[in-house]
């Protein structure tokens, strides 16, 4: 009964697009957007572990992209920017066609989900994740011990790493760092600290117990706390959402409950407090010291501030025409990437770009660069700037087409990413946790950047080490410390069970 109401819902929304893009109504459209957000998460929590990649997902694209439309026109928020909803573009017809991409990119997501859901997640995803995991091999209980100590080890050096950029920030300001930051700390400390979240995602592939994981967990979200000092929010956000993503997993093949009230609670609660934070960070970066009095003005100016990649949308609309063809802005990072690889330098010629510059903006293929370029020349040679949007990249190279096809298969790819993280080997899962966290910033970054960011050189080493390190203890280790270790093993499947 619940289902066919939902589907009612979504075919009121397909209704009332149809009828504003007929009307040439941005509040129609706008309006069905909204129908069509809420169909999508009320699909998500039907199934919420198996879905919950889409929901967040669909959360990120609201902050990043809808929440301007929402709080100005739910709220009344005032705002100091000029035209539509801040966007700065006055032609109605602009925002209708930037409405259009969001809301074919929001229904092929879920047509995408639902699809793959359909073909490969019909049967249970795996009869027992944490037996299947653990007995066939002592070699993957190795592999998570090491993980979690290397993880501590790492910790430290990534610690002094934030540590250098913080200080780089107080003393030179926050979009020098974008311009002209170089670390003081020897390369080693640097490559060290970048490699990081690797041992800890493999630690959670191999399904640790909940009291397991709590202070590895605890110390993943200090990092995040601490990465404020330099200015930059994403890696605190981003490090909430993979952790709610893997309670929310967790909460599938555990008998003990990971994502319960109390979880659900606290995550409730320390939203207003996190947008408060954020909202006082962004402050700070940019030398304002006096920040909003009013808490609620403070959570909706934050929704506001993090809508502004609305604004990137509709600029890549306006200067459509001037963007050279072919570029494959879509690809942009990947392309980046063959160009300036060691590899490929030592064969070929090609130009490599660092930092902000014009040369970037103008023949580089990050659409991120030449947009902000384009928007602000002065403000992007400063180190401003307004990222990218998978929407805007795909609509540029192209169309619409793109836009629906690219989001499809975005929508695919949660499932496959789900069933990665359950049914493939812990270093398979390790990726998977990578992959999902950075597929979260995508609504307002390049299309594939959360895939050259999470397959780079330094996130491949680590995971060797740990496999290698992993091969390496368990042969130097004599037959009487396995069972030592498997009588371990039984007393944390007992505490699961129970």
């Amino acid at each position: 009964m619940l289902v066919l109401l939902r589907n009612v819902f979504l075919l009121i929304s397909i209704l009332l697009f149809f009828i504003g893009i007929i009307a040439d109504s941005i509040n129609i459209i706008n309006f069905s957007i909204f129908l069509l957000l809420i169909q999508n998460i009320w699909f998500a929590f039907e199934k919420f572990s198996e879905r919950v990649i889409f929901f967040s997902f669909n959360i990120t694209l609201f902050v990043f992209i809808l929440s301007r439309p929402f709080i100005i026109t739910l709220f009344d928020y005032q705002h100091s920017e000029a035209g539509f909803f801040g966007t700065e573009i006055y032609d109605p017809r602009v925002i209708i066609n930037i409405f259009i991409g969001i809301y074919i990119s929001m229904l092929f997501l879920f047509l995408g989900n639902l699809l793959m859901e359909k073909r490969i997640l019909n049967k249970k995803v795996s009869e027992n994740i944490l037996e299947k995991t653990y007995n066939k091999s002592l070699f993957w209980i190795y592999f998570k011990n090491i993980s979690k100590y290397f993880f501590y080890f790492l910790l430290i050096f990534r610690f002094l790493y934030l540590k250098d950029q913080t200080s780089f920030v107080q003393e030179s300001g926050y979009f020098d760092f974008y311009t002209s930051y170089k670390s003081n700390l020897p390369p080693i400390v640097v490559k060290l600290s970048e490699m990081y979240a690797v041992p800890f995602f493999a630690f959670l592939s191999v399904k640790p117990t909940k009291k397991e994981a709590i202070l590895p967990i605890l110390l993943y979200l200090i990092e995040g706390v601490i990465s404020l000092g330099t200015g930059k929010r994403a890696g605190f956000i981003l490090n909430i959402i993979i952790i709610l993503i893997y309670f929310a997993f967790r909460d599938k093949d555990s008998k003990k409950k990971w994502l319960g009230k109390k979880e659900i609670i606290t995550t409730i609660t320390a939203i207003p407090i996190v947008a408060t934070l954020m909202n006082i960070v962004s402050y700070t970066r940019v030398g304002m010291t006096e920040a909003t009095s009013n808490v609620n003005n403070m959570v909706l100016e934050f929704f506001y501030k993090q809508g502004v990649t609305l604004k990137t949308l509709a600029y890549s609309q306006e200067f459509k025409v001037v963007y050279p063809d072919h570029q494959m802005y879509s690809l942009g990072t990947i392309i980046e990437f063959l160009k300036s690889n060691i590899i490929t330098q030592l064969f070929f010629d090609f130009p490599v770009y660092s930092g902000q510059s014009i040369e970037r903006a103008l023949n580089g293929n990050l659409f991120s660069h030449r947009i902000s370029y384009y928007i602000m020349p002065s403000g992007y040679l400063q180190g401003r700037g307004y990222g990218s949007s998978y929407i805007a990249e795909l609509n540029v190279d192209f169309g619409i087409i793109g836009v629906a096809i690219g989001s499809f298969l975005f929508g695919l790819l949660f499932v496959v990413l789900y069933k990665w993280f359950f049914n493939g080997k812990p270093y398979i899962s390790t990726f998977a946790l990578l992959l999902i966290r950075n597929l979260m910033m995508t609504p307002r970054s390049e299309t594939t950047a959360f895939i050259t960011s999470s397959f780079t050189l330094i996130n491949i080493l680590g995971v060797v080490i740990l496999l290698f390190s992993s091969y390496l203890f368990i042969n130097l280790f004599n037959k009487s410390q396995f069972i030592i270790i498997n009588n371990r093993l039984e007393m944390e499947k007992r505490y699961e069970r129970n």
